[in-house]
């Protein structure tokens, strides 16, 4: 594979995965290839790749919502059970 200067990829260490559905994309990114073609790689493959990733990052967004849907729950029961005084 031929590189362009000034052409590199962000580090995927950036920030740990939260669930396993974002663990699923930086794999995936790493893997990716697009089908070659006269003008330079298929638009239709493309397309295609944009779907799959799409696809994913829904996949990590829903998981990370229920997360965020569990703790708020969590932290709503804590503060109904908690007594006046605790907050003072």
């Amino acid at each position: 594979m031929r590189k362009y200067a000034g052409a590199s990829r962000p580090s995927a260490e950036t920030q740990a995965p939260l669930n396993h559905a974002q663990e699923a994309i930086g794999p995936w990114l790493k893997k990716v290839r697009f089908r070659r073609c006269i003008l330079g790689v298929s638009e239709a493959d493309v397309w295609k790749k944009i779907g799959e990733l799409n696809a994913l990052y829904e996949a990590a967004l829903s998981a990370e919502r229920a997360r965020f849907d569990a703790l708020l729950e969590e932290s709503r029961k804590e503060k109904s059970h908690a007594e006046p005084d605790d907050f003072l």
